[in-house]
């Protein structure tokens, strides 16, 4: 709420979504939780991952901390590894999911599914709204970790087509076309 207050924009309204993090303690069931403003949602690519749905499960699954983030519990006063779950708590009208493409020795080619459609109902657990959501822009990195090129692919509502923007150059495309990239950036809208 005072993020919002303190820094009312367009764009803190549209863009923000809020993060609940919960820490529980593994002896006594105790828990913190923590509300954080976030505008990007980076999400991890693994080798088994077949769809943007995986990604978000692997966000938001519980974790157990390592060894070093020991956490002494404020209510039975013991030393343990906590679990660590995020959550959504409310969701923007607008969300911006970054695909961890790239690792330090190389650029991740993986394909994964991402769909037209998104709901998000299993991920978040206090937004009132309607949580689903429609594809309305990719981003696409073409070349390797040193170099390369970047172009978008939009939704241009007015014409109700999908077209590539690639420096100057404007082009229509389809959906199918954009759906079978590989983005490192995915936009979604609520629908109304």
């Amino acid at each position: 709420k005072n993020f919002s207050e303190d820094s009312y924009s367009y764009i803190i309204v549209n863009f923000y979504s809020q993060l609940l993090t919960l820490t529980t303690c593994t002896n006594c069931d105790y828990y913190t939780s923590n509300h954080e403003p976030i505008m990007t949602i980076t999400l991890s690519i693994k080798d088994d991952f077949k769809n943007l749905y995986d990604c978000l499960n692997e966000f938001t699954k519980k974790e157990k901390l390592d060894v070093e983030n020991k956490w002494i519990c404020d209510k039975c006063k013991c030393k343990v590894q906590p679990q660590k779950e995020i959550k959504f708590w409310n969701l923007s009208d607008v969300l911006i999911f970054s695909i961890k493409a790239f690792t330090i020795n190389k650029k991740i080619e993986k394909y994964i599914d991402f769909p037209e459609e998104l709901k998000m109902d299993d991920y978040c657990i206090n937004n009132k709204g309607n949580l689903t959501y429609t594809l309305s822009g990719i981003c696409i990195h073409g070349g390797s970790l040193h170099g390369g090129h970047y172009y978008a692919m939009c939704k241009d509502y007015v014409k109700n087509k999908w077209r590539i923007h690639n420096d100057t150059h404007v082009s229509d495309t389809t959906l199918e076309n954009v759906l079978s990239q590989t983005p490192y950036c995915l936009f979604y809208i609520r629908k109304n």
